[in-house]
């Protein structure tokens, strides 16, 4: 906006680093005062024109924060209330558990800033990427819209880390970087104007103290002021609490808890996502028309079929909402991963590369190991920049110094695949640490080496996505955890797993060294395509045979060298089990694919367990179990006298093999190919065969599901119905409607009724908690072949 009069004065002596020029309102007033000079103004008049300035000052304000550019996509995000006192410290997640439902943020912003409410201090928290900073500034936006003048509160939005002395006259900081005169903050002051101020940066900018008590808010002759601080929970100790409550005139008294409020941002619900997607599609698709020499309808007519195809000398490669959305829920965890807000549109904007060039999303396969590098590359970098743009001490500034001289990222990802290392074997995998460095500073030495006061350890913690609630560590999501063990395990870009005949972990790789695909099986996002057995389970002699066992074991090890070595005792594989550790066997089951140097060292280490004396076999049973998931055939393959105790074989195709005198205990064989498997002498305590059959009284003939799934009624040939408990498969309720059997069954939505209609056309409804029954309805001439409610439950339609 224009300055002229003494608002020009003021940007000019600001700009000369001098001090702003006397006021001529100031002198008249002090003229005034002087009984020998005629007074220019009486006192209510220069009260008059300085309020009127000072209003004009603030709607200048106003106009240059509504200026500001909105974010190009915005979802009004969800929060929870938090309790007061001690800081949750919920073992399985961070914030995002709380008894209370979530509701709208913005709502609970309003209710803590209305005139009735109570509190002075709201702490907004939440885990590092979930749309803290977003939430502030589109308040800040949303509460200069309302704004009315006059006696309406003014908001102020600022970062703490451009105000490096935050308990001293923050507001009145502020408002002198805003180019208000001293009059004008003065004027302020002395009329009690209200003010909501917006503190975010209050994690990076350290700060030391009570910013509420330190600046006397609220107090006689200070500021007025409703104050909002967001911060990252992950800084938020156990019992922080007293940073940020006011304190009264009696500090003794527990009055001041009625002042403090706080609230924690929850994850993306899958509505938010898919509105997310839908605005980001939008968003791309006017870049694209704006981009493209065709015209718009053009550009639309091949964005509602698929991907828009490559123009002259220009590329516009978008994606339509569906796609994305499919991509999504195909790729194993990754709709929870993306319920982080900067995760989301972080890995929208990679996806389309990631996946490959080709047009035809359906038939391309996303890699995880591109992905989850995607995605650990971007938030060390974003971490980088943090540490070099917050205040840090003298000996975090030489740690940092000695991170980038050793290399931000290969330090960094050190540093967790360590803690992973560590994680899986002190706690078998759990996620979440806790940590107390007064209680485990000398017990848990490995703990303390990740999470310790070290200046170097500190700076690390900041940089990659760990989350801390109290005591507690955890990983944004556990997946995050299971990608690091398994490169812990083989890491492709490593040097020290030296596989000369793997690919380059591009996307799209195909599986190399004989990987025979076959298109009727597998293929596409989490479907491996299957693998020929290998060599290494051809029939031959085994321990089993007595005294061939030596020379069958001689030849085999001759064999093993010319081909890969088995994986030795010690190794990470068998640090735990890790069967269910889906993620993690996806992770090594995907690298088994692209190389044939590792598919090797994991089928000799199967192969090895014959000759194991000890009586831990867990390394052979995670090898075993990444070789299945990878889509290795074991059909009619040699497989005696292996030791894979507690293996996970799901869905392995194992026709006609030998698995004599083997350790199959705890093993699962759940959606298995066994048909004429030879078991004899196998030891097959506690495994499981999969889905137990029911034991059913005669031939069903027709089933229904309740709503919501906890129900499963089966009707049968003899006019019996029998409803199941679809968690225990436990029969709950049985009736004998007549000797017609039943041909169609229905639960209401509510879930309290269930419909059925047999052979010759009887139609009725069943309650079965209280054990009552309509009337038949209508009449039907011949069989109820189908029945359904509708949504509401008042109408059934049959056929």
């Amino acid at each position: 906006l224009p300055l002229t009069g003494y608002d020009l004065l003021i940007a000019q002596s600001i700009v000369a680093n001098d001090k702003p020029p006397e006021s001529p309102m100031l002198r008249r007033y002090e003229d005034g005062r002087d009984y020998n000079k005629r007074p220019c103004y009486n006192l209510q008049e220069l009260e008059r024109q300085m309020q009127h300035a000072t209003e004009e000052r603030v709607r200048r304000l106003k106009g240059l924060c509504l200026d500001v550019p909105e974010p190009d996509i915005y979802i009004e995000p969800l929060g929870y209330d938090q309790p007061l006192g001690v800081t949750k410290s919920q073992k399985s997640t961070s914030l995002d558990a709380p008894d209370t439902p979530a509701r709208s943020l913005m709502a609970m912003a309003q209710e803590f800033l209305s005139s009735e409410s109570k509190y002075k201090v709201l702490l907004l928290m939440g885990d590092p990427g979930s749309g803290k900073t977003v939430f502030v500034r589109h308040l800040e936006r949303e509460l200069w819209s309302e704004y009315t003048g006059s006696n309406a509160p003014i908001p102020i939005l600022i970062n703490l880390q451009e105000f490096s002395n935050s308990g001293t006259d923050l507001l009145g900081q502020v408002l002198k970087s805003k180019c208000f005169h001293p009059e004008h903050i003065q004027h302020l002051r002395r009329s009690k104007r209200q003010f909501i101020l917006i503190c975010d940066g209050y994690d990076e900018a350290q700060v030391q103290g009570n910013i509420y008590n330190q600046n006397r808010f609220n107090r006689d002759g200070q500021w007025m002021v409703k104050l909002i601080i967001a911060c990252r929970s992950d800084k938020i100790g156990r019992d922080s609490d007293g940073r940020f409550q006011p304190e009264v005139d009696d500090r003794y008294s527990f009055k001041k808890l009625d002042q403090f409020q706080k609230a924690a941002t929850a994850s993306f619900t899958l509505r938010q996502i898919e509105d997310y997607v839908k605005e980001y599609v939008a968003k791309q698709l006017q870049v694209a028309v704006r981009q493209s020499s065709a015209g718009t309808q053009e550009i639309v007519q091949r964005h509602s079929s698929k991907v828009l195809p490559s123009t002259e000398g220009n590329r516009h490669s978008v994606w339509s909402e569906a796609e994305y959305m499919n991509t999504l829920r195909e790729i194993p965890n990754l709709m929870e991963l993306v319920k982080n807000p900067y995760i989301l549109s972080f890995i929208l904007d990679h996806l389309p590369t990631i996946a490959g060039s080709t047009q035809d999303v359906a038939r391309s396969r996303v890699s995880f190991d591109v992905l989850y590098k995607y995605i650990f590359d971007h938030w060390m970098g974003v971490g980088k920049q943090r540490l070099h743009g917050k205040t840090l001490s003298s000996s975090e500034q030489q740690a940092l110094g000695r991170l980038t001289e050793y290399g931000f990222r290969p330090t960094c990802m050190d540093y967790l695949k360590g803690l992973a290392v560590e994680i899986f074997k002190k706690q078998g995998g759990d996620p979440v640490v806790e940590y107390s460095h007064l209680r485990h500073r000398t017990t848990d030495s490995w703990k303390t080496r990740f999470f310790g006061p070290d200046p170097d350890s500190k700076l690390l913690q900041e940089s990659v996505p760990l989350i801390r609630s109290g005591n507690y560590y955890r990983f944004v999501h556990p997946s995050l955890l299971q990608y690091l063990y398994s490169l812990a395990i083989f890491d492709p870009n490593s040097s020290d797993d030296e596989d000369p005949e793997t690919d380059d972990f591009g996307t799209g790789g195909q599986s190399s060294g004989g990987f025979d695909s076959d298109d009727s099986r597998g293929g596409g996002l989490g479907m491996p395509s299957r693998s020929n057995t290998s060599a290494a389970f051809e029939r031959g002699p085994t321990p089993s045979q007595g005294k061939a066992s030596q020379p069958a074991q001689a030849a085999e090890k001759v064999q093993a060298s010319e081909k890969g070595r088995a994986l030795e005792e010690g190794h990470m594989l068998g640090v735990t089990n890790i069967a269910k550790r889906s993620m993690a066997v996806q992770f090594l089951a995907d690298r088994v694919q692209k190389s044939q140097f590792f598919k090797e060292q994991l089928v000799e280490t199967v192969r090895e367990s014959r000759y194991n004396k000890t009586t831990d076999h867990t390394l052979a049973a995670n090898a075993m179990t990444i070789l299945v998931r990878s889509g290795m055939r074991f059909n009619s393959a040699d497989l005696r006298d292996i030791k894979i105790k507690g293996a996970n074989l799901t869905g392995g195709e194992f026709d006609s093999a030998d698995l004599r005198n083997s350790d199959l205990r705890d093993v699962t064989f759940d959606k298995c190919w066994l048909r004429q498997v030879d078991f004899m002498g196998a030891q097959l305590e506690g495994a499981q065969f999969g889905e137990k059959p029911l034991d059913l009284p005669d031939v069903p003939t027709t089933s229904a599901y309740s709503f919501d799934g906890t129900l499963y009624a089966v009707g049968f040939t003899n006019g019996s119905i029998t409803v199941f408990d679809a968690v225990d498969w436990i029969p709950i309720h049985t009736h004998q409607e007549s000797k017609k059997s039943i041909t169609a069954l229905a639960f209401s939505p509510k879930g309290d009724l269930l419909s059925f209609g047999n052979r010759i056309g009887l139609l009725k409804s069943w309650n079965f908690a209280k054990k009552t029954f309509s009337a038949p309805f209508g009449e039907h001439d011949d069989c109820v072949n189908n029945l359904v409610y509708c949504p509401h439950g008042n109408r059934i339609a049959t056929a």
